[in-house]
This record gives C-alpha cells, sequence and structure tokens, in this order.
C-alpha cells in the first residue's frame, strides 16, 4: 500500500508541501531523539549538519520507506541524499529561523529538490513550528540577504519582503513528517514553551546533481535509488 497519495502529490503541486501522518513511531521515534540527545551533549549547537556521516543510525534511518518512496514520486528512479541535519530550539530560548527557500543553501543544477522534516516532539506555535506560504514554491528563486544572528533570530540566508499574508501553521505530532519542495517559502518561530523542540530534517536531489556554489552541504551525498532499486540491498 502506498505511504504517499494521490493527495498528498497534488498537494506537493499546488501548495509546495503536504504532511504524513506519524510514521516514525516506537523504536525508532526513541533511537532518534536518544542520537539526538548524543549529538547536542557532545556540541550543544541549535543544529548539526550531517550526522549520517558519523551515525549509523542516520545513514540507515535516511533510506526508510516513506523516504524511498518520496524520491520515487517526487524525484524520479535516481535519488541521493543532499543534505542532513537534527535541529534543536531549546525552552524559552529557541529563536526564530527566517522566511527561506532550501534551495538558496548552496545553489545547484537542477535546483529542484525535496526536504523532509521529521517532528521528534510535539510541535506547537509555542515551541517553535514551522510556517509556510502555500503555493510559493511557483515564485521561482528569490533573492536572499545574509544576516547575522540577532537577539530574536538565527544567523542565515533569508528572503527579503515577502508577502506572507497567506502563511499558514504546521503543527505536528511527534514522529509526524512535512514533505517539501526545496522553493517553497518556509520559517520556524521562536521556542517561548518550557519544553525542547528537536526536529530531524533530510534533502533528497537527482543523483546528476551539479553543485554551482558551495554553502558547507557538499560532500554530504549518499546514494539512495538507482533505477528505482535502494542502493546497498
Amino acid at each position: 500500500m502506498d505511504i504517499i497519495t494521490s493527495r498528498n502529490l497534488r498537494d506537493f503541486d499546488e501548495k509546495g508541501f503536504f504532511i504524513v501522518g506519524q510514521k516514525v513511531t516506537g523504536e525508532w521515534l526513541n533511537k532518534l531523539t536518544k542520537e539526538c540527545e548524543k549529538y547536542n551533549a557532545d556540541n550543544p549547537k541549535w543544529f548539526q549538519r550531517n550526522p549520517h556521516l558519523e551515525s549509523d543510525l542516520f545513514a540507515e534511518f535516511v533510506k526508510q520507506p516513506l523516504f524511498v518512496e518520496a524520491c520515487k514520486k517526487l524525484i524520479g528512479p535516481n535519488a541521493d541524499l543532499h543534505w542532513n541535519l537534527i535541529a534543536h530550539k531549546p525552552p524559552f530560548q529557541g529563536k526564530e529561523f527566517h522566511w527561506h527557500q532550501d534551495a538558496q543553501y548552496g545553489l545547484t543544477e537542477p535546483e529542484n529538490y525535496i526536504t523532509c522534516w521529521v517532528a521528534l516532539d510535539v510541535v506547537t506555535i509555542c515551541n517553535g513550528c514551522l510556517w509556510v506560504i502555500p503555493g510559493s514554491h511557483k515564485w521561482g528563486r528569490l533573492d536572499h540577504v545574509f544576516l547575522r544572528e540577532a537577539e530574536t533570530f538565527y544567523a542565515g540566508r533569508f528572503a527579503q519582503d515577502v508577502d506572507d499574508k497567506n502563511q499558514v501553521p504546521i503543527e505536528m505530532h511527534a514522529g509526524e513528517i512535512a514533505i517539501f519542495h526545496s522553493h517553497v517559502l518556509h520559517r520556524s518561530g521562536s521556542n517561548s514553551s518550557d519544553k525542547l523542540r528537536r526536529s530531524y530534517i533530510c534533502a533528497y536531489h537527482h543523483c546528476n546533481l551539479t553543485y554551482l556554489t558551495d554553502t558547507g552541504m557538499k560532500g554530504a551525498e549518499f546514494p539512495i535509488l538507482r533505477k528505482n532499486k535502494i542502493v546497498g540491498d
């Protein structure tokens, strides 16, 4: 039975994103949260890049059936892991991350790829959920400007003068996954709650992708599919 439905695919085409149910549960959710805690204890930053290069657990997780199916349906029969990261928003301290397109973080040809955002905790407006502008993936690649970290937001490359009147929050249960287009505009709010907000994010691209710039994600490529078969199986 398909995990990603025809409705999901319509939403991706029209809105630039969709949500699937709690596909990460039980043992997997426990293992992922413990591995994230280990990373945060060893190197307490708000995000850690490409943990699959050091962790067998994450290297295995990026080949889970949902991600493989997403690659087949949204990228094609030949796909690689593009990058992945762990994100922590600590209680009362987690800052906002402004409007951006993932495609801006290392320009590539082709530009389009997919990002899978896995909630490891309950995610709410109060603790810093994602906000998305439906349909903004159709606006093409927008100019971004680098801003240094400030009191209320993390550093990053951000879109300017965004028309966000149609923005919607994505509140999620632990184990739910949001899948979105690399051009869709999204942001995350600050964490004003007393609970840690953790997420794991993995992105996938066509295996023939070429990097036009390097912002630190190049070198994380990891083969997933060749001719619709999982590499290594």
